[in-house]
């Protein structure tokens, strides 16, 4: 349901790069690390300034080091 209510988030403001952000860690929580990744990779898009944040997390992921709360 989360993941559900912050794809509408990001629907409805695809520029603000928190909801990616958001929607990710709710990809990642639920065991999704690929789709967790896109999540993040638009976050760049939407918001290149984010691209030095979401870079460092698209690592946490792969490396398995990701710490979501």
């Amino acid at each position: 349901k989360i993941i559900s209510i912050w794809q509408a988030a990001v629907t409805a403001d695809p520029s603000n790069a928190q909801n990616y952000f958001t929607l990710a860690a709710a990809y990642y929580a639920a065991g999704n690390s690929t789709k967790a990744i896109a999540e993040l990779q638009l976050a760049e898009a939407a918001d290149p300034s984010a691209t030095t944040q979401a870079e460092q997390v698209i690592q946490e992921i792969k490396s398995g080091t990701a710490n979501v709360q």
